[in-house]
């Protein structure tokens, strides 16, 4: 056998496993939009305006395993940052850049629904992430926000209030050796 083609074996083989372990590690993106509807707040230093909100409906994330082709080990809550973790709920304030260039901050309670339970959960914060392992495997994955949201923004902004909140889901976490 040629040694070039050998090569160019060896190549496209480990080019094809390459490509296998960065498909099953990458991030499905959720994006998830939030709708608050009309809110009111109290300014806090003449600054900032503080709003206290309880969604109507507070499944932030709802994920079906039949939706979805692969399984979901860790779900990483972008621009956030973990406050407190307890063992069932975390507090986290999240940063969301306002249409002026301003930031708006909220701080809520999370918790983690598998199969509509709620249940034990281990997160961590990485730079300006949150990851979450997802402890065991599921049929439905679910997080609620837990009691009220508190948005804090600048008084002086007037305009929409479109609050996202942006989430990845991963899979095999322990392949990920890039």
């Amino acid at each position: 056998m040629n040694l070039n083609k050998l090569f160019y074996i060896i190549a496209i083989s480990l080019c094809s496993l390459i490509n296998l372990n960065i498909a099953i590690a990458a991030p499905k993106i959720i994006n998830v939009p939030i709708n608050l509807g009309p809110v009111n707040g109290d300014i806090i230093n003449k600054n900032i305006t503080r709003i206290h909100k309880t969604l109507r409906t507070p499944l932030i994330l709802n994920i079906n395993k039949s939706e979805i082709k692969t399984t979901i080990d860790k779900l990483t809550i972008k621009n956030a940052t973990l406050i407190k973790s307890g063992n069932k709920s975390i507090l986290i304030m999240a940063n969301q850049q306002l249409i002026t260039g301003e930031h708006a901050l909220t701080k809520m309670n999370l918790i983690l629904l598998l199969n509509s339970v709620s249940t034990p959960f281990f997160a961590t914060q990485h730079d300006d992430n949150i990851d979450i392992k997802v402890p065991h495997k599921f049929k439905q994955l679910a997080l609620q926000v837990e009691g009220d949201m508190i948005i804090e923004l600048p008084t002086k902004y007037k305009g929409p209030l479109n609050f996202n909140i942006d989430i990845e889901g991963w899979s095999n976490i322990q392949t990920m050796n890039i």
